[in-house]
């Protein structure tokens, strides 16, 4: 599976002939999660995806790059409609997600309910003043902490605007490790227990 990427096509209600592709190791159902980060937009519709091996990626994406961009270059939208960009998916070696993948590959990252539930993605109203955040992997971890007067996390003497931000410049700061999905990675205190940022609910005041 580490060789190996799924190439996700989303399509965006209102928004015709264009469509978003996304690649990740995670399976399609949480890079469908990530959807809430696209700056506001919620209706989502994952059209297909794709497991393609690490040794064809180049290829792929260097006949992707051909499409026509939409906006941010490194924000993988691009201007054509599903039906005219599934024939690259075609010709590319892989396992199209649940209708040819087999069960072994599926069943590497099992989602389970709480994955498809998810809570706040406002920092402000997620976090209290001096609440505990954190994030963790491999003997690392960072600690740091939220501050609403700044609306920002402080770790380690610097200032991380969003959680994205603290997640990815942890992640950065170990060798090999990829961006990663910050509301997956990160947990923070509640009642003296850390839990995941993942399903947070709304505060009402912060």
């Amino acid at each position: 599976m580490g060789d190996s990427s799924y190439v996700c096509v989303f399509t965006v209600k209102g928004c015709d002939g264009v469509v978003k592709v996304t690649r990740d190791v995670r399976s399609p159902p949480c890079q469908l999660a990530d959807a809430l980060q696209w700056g506001g937009i919620v209706d989502v519709e994952l059209q297909f995806a794709k497991l393609i091996p690490q040794s064809k990626l180049d290829i792929f994406l260097s006949i992707l790059n051909r499409y026509e961009r939409v906006g941010n270059p490194v924000a993988g939208w691009f201007k054509c409609t599903v039906d005219e960009i599934k024939p690259l998916f075609d010709l590319i070696e892989g396992f199209y997600w649940k209708s040819e993948a087999p069960a072994s590959v599926t069943s590497v990252y099992p989602i389970s309910q709480s994955e498809v539930l998810m809570g706040c993605r406002s920092e402000p109203l997620c976090f209290h003043n001096g609440q505990k955040i954190r994030i963790e992997y491999n003997g690392s971890m960072w600690e740091g902490h939220w501050s609403s007067a700044g609306k920002k996390i402080v770790c380690g003497g610097k200032d991380y605007p969003s959680l994205n931000s603290f997640a990815n410049a942890f992640h950065k700061s170990i060798k090999g490790l990829s961006r990663v999905s910050a509301w997956n990675a990160c947990q923070c205190e509640v009642d003296g227990k850390w839990v995941s940022t993942y399903n947070l609910p709304r505060r009402t005041s912060t």
